[in-house]
């Protein structure tokens, strides 16, 4: 009788388990692009996608578009978005060909492209964030650097303490 019980108990959740919905997006309905350089999610289920036209965000139903807009400084400043990130503290970081930028929700834009603190600009091109465990921010591309987010939100970068220098062709 308990064997039968526990059989019926099983059936029955299995007859009212609902299987996952997937679904698959493509450039004929809805991402614009299909050159898609990478994919993450942040802290808000926000699904972003870099692409060589730009970024996009789809918050489950459709997707927003963020594009460079020429004479808007918090605008990205270049559609081609080679990587993101989504650092411990939920920034969303996106590395372009013209540098690194961090994305501002309360705005819907996103920071200027990271200087280091003596202004001088980003050594552009970023192909690969990470972040170490001791919270440290690093960027590779044309060189390796060090990142930190201000309180304001503004992205700072530093000489990278790893390797002591900023341009990786140096010495070479």
């Amino acid at each position: 009788m308990r064997r039968i019980v526990l059989l019926l108990i099983f059936i029955s959740c299995c007859l009212s388990a609902q299987a996952q919905f997937c679904r698959l997006f493509d450039s004929d309905y809805d991402l614009p692009t299909s050159l898609v350089n990478d994919v993450v999610e942040d802290n808000n289920n926000m699904i972003w996608v870099a692409t060589e036209d730009g970024l996009y965000r789809y918050d489950g139903s459709k997707f927003s578009t963020y594009k460079l807009d020429h004479g808007n400084s918090h605008s990205l400043q270049d559609n081609f978005v080679r990587c993101l990130f989504v650092d411990r503290d939920g920034h969303l970081l996106a590395g372009t060909r013209a540098g690194l930028q961090v994305y501002r929700p309360e705005t819907d834009d996103f920071s200027e492209v990271a200087r280091f603190a003596d202004g001088t600009p980003s050594p552009g091109d970023i192909a690969h964030i990470y972040q170490r465990t001791n919270g440290e921010i690093w960027m590779t591309g044309n060189a390796t650097v060090t990142l930190r987010i201000e309180e304001d939100g503004t992205p700072v970068l530093y000489e990278n303490e790893f390797t002591h220098k900023v341009d990786m062709t140096e010495g070479i």
